[in-house]
């Protein structure tokens, strides 16, 4: 995947969310992830929730926090 993704980078083209998701839950199933992880800046679309929901659900874990931080619109 790194490489593929290195492609999409070089061009400055956006990588993929299939590419972006799999990669994220490639890494979360390593064994130092296996007490917990932080994730930042994912989900971003309701696809990449979807497939991280799912990826959670077949190997059996819940999250226990969410933490999200809203910003009017205008400050964006």
């Amino acid at each position: 995947m790194g490489r593929t993704t290195k492609g999409f980078l070089d061009r400055g083209d956006l990588v993929p969310d299939r590419l972006v998701t799999g990669m994220v839950l490639e890494r979360i199933d390593q064994p130092d992830c296996a007490d917990g992880f932080v994730l930042e800046g994912l989900p971003r679309r309701i696809g990449q929730a979807e497939a991280l929901d799912r990826h959670l659900a077949a190997r059996g874990t819940a999250l226990d926090a969410v933490w999200s931080r809203a910003r009017p619109q205008a400050a964006l």
